[in-house]
């Protein structure tokens, strides 16, 4: 049955096919490049065909979106915002779901190890680890069969993850479950775990301690990606500027598994229930906003009458501003369209190994998005109420004809 899988180019390594398989037959197994990808034993398989039937690739879940809108908003609560990506609204999202005496949250969280995987929590503490962004892809193990096994003992279960992890644990469970809540991401694309361990290793982060956490984005401003990593019963500590190799890479879309490239899941029509990513349209100045935006904005989307009604529960932690699709999309193409191919991705996984960080950055060139000075962030600021001021008079002019 191996041959009936999805190829490399499309295969996104979400595990459905191995969650499903009853006979032991499939395992997920490393490639070349360190991303997971299934392995049939052809010695167990009995040629049933579930594992074709679950690939959300071969067969994409489909579900009726209605009550489709677009907010840009952020958590009201100080810390969770700060020490969240973007808005922290997965934050928001959890916290309502920790409250319930049957609720679960399921999210992806680094080990002791920093090997990234999805776990399942009802400790509100867990929350530490597993908001904020991680650029690598983690490991969904059967964490799919776990869900289920929840879901029938009625717990209420939310479930974040990238689009193809959703559309996986929504092929594999086969029908909608009243107790399940999904939000999918709007994905870059995800960077192999071995590549992101030897660069680990390069920037001095020893496999022979334990870990707490590691952070993609800057933990007293969440908008720029400076990176820093927490040991057990340590101080953390900020990898120095100079050494972000690895996250320029990803940034510019060089270190994506190929079939990110070939995303079946990208675009306006999404998997989860609600979809959640930055608002990097007022971010950048160009989409008015009347909150603060010094710590994040998050863009959520409400896909159905389920998520609508979810957002509605949880809307009282954040602030908000109901926005279109077209505020969305500015600057954000990733709601759009996947990453294009780039020619750097066919030697890019090589030097990013063969060079030092330093000589990696200076040889491509590389920039971080840095925190900004206050002046700038005044004009921005200044250009966003400009904008708006010009919107509303159209809008005056407009009427008035």
């Amino acid at each position: 049955m191996q041959q009936n899988l999805p190829n490399r180019e499309n295969c996104t390594g979400c595990a459905a096919c191995y969650n499903s398989c009853a006979h032991g037959a499939i395992t997920m197994q490393e490639d070349k490049e360190g991303f997971l990808i299934p392995v049939v034993n052809e010695s167990k398989c009995i040629d049933c065909n579930l594992c074709t039937k679950k690939c959300p690739v071969i067969n994409i879940p489909q579900f009726e979106e209605t009550h489709k809108k677009i907010y840009a908003a952020y958590n009201l609560n100080k810390e969770q915002h700060q020490k969240s990506a973007s808005g922290g609204l997965f934050s928001a999202f959890a916290n309502y779901f920790y409250q319930l005496e049957n609720g679960v949250v399921c999210a992806s969280a680094f080990d002791e190890n920093l090997n990234l995987k999805i776990k399942t929590s009802t400790c509100k503490e867990d929350l530490k680890q597993l908001r904020g962004s991680k650029y690598v892809q983690s490991e969904p193990g059967q964490i799919y069969k776990n869900i289920r096994k929840l879901l029938l003992e009625d717990k209420q279960v939310f479930f974040l993850g990238t689009p193809c992890q959703v559309a996986g644990l929504r092929s594999y469970l086969g029908k909608e479950y009243q107790n399940l809540f999904t939000i999918d991401l709007v994905c870059h694309g995800v960077p192999s775990p071995r590549l992101f361990k030897s660069y680990l290793k390069v920037i001095g982060v020893s496999d022979k301690q334990e870990y707490e956490n590691y952070y993609f984005r800057n933990q007293n401003n969440s908008v720029y990606f400076t990176n820093s990593v927490k040991p057990k019963d340590g101080k953390s500590w900020d990898i120095p500027r100079e050494k972000h190799s690895y996250i320029c890479a990803y940034l510019n879309g060089w270190i994506h598994r190929e079939s990110c490239y070939n995303c079946h899941f990208t675009g306006e029509h999404r998997q989860g229930y609600c979809t959640i990513c930055d608002f990097w349209g007022i971010l950048s100045g160009k989409t008015p906003f009347e909150g603060k935006v010094s710590m994040g904005v998050s863009m959520v989307m409400t896909n159905t009458e389920k998520g609508k009604a979810m957002f509605d529960k949880i809307k009282n932690q954040l602030y908000f501003e109901e926005k279109t699709y077209e505020d969305a999309i500015i600057d954000n193409h990733n709601l759009i369209r996947p990453d294009a191919r780039p020619k750097e991705r066919d030697f890019i996984y090589n030097e990013l190994i063969k060079l030092s960080p330093c000589d990696f950055m200076r040889k491509y060139g590389c920039r971080l998005y840095v925190p900004v000075p206050i002046w700038k962030r005044v004009i921005n600021k200044m250009k966003s109420i400009l904008l708006k001021n010009k919107q509303q008079l159209a809008k005056l002019q407009k009427t008035l004809s």
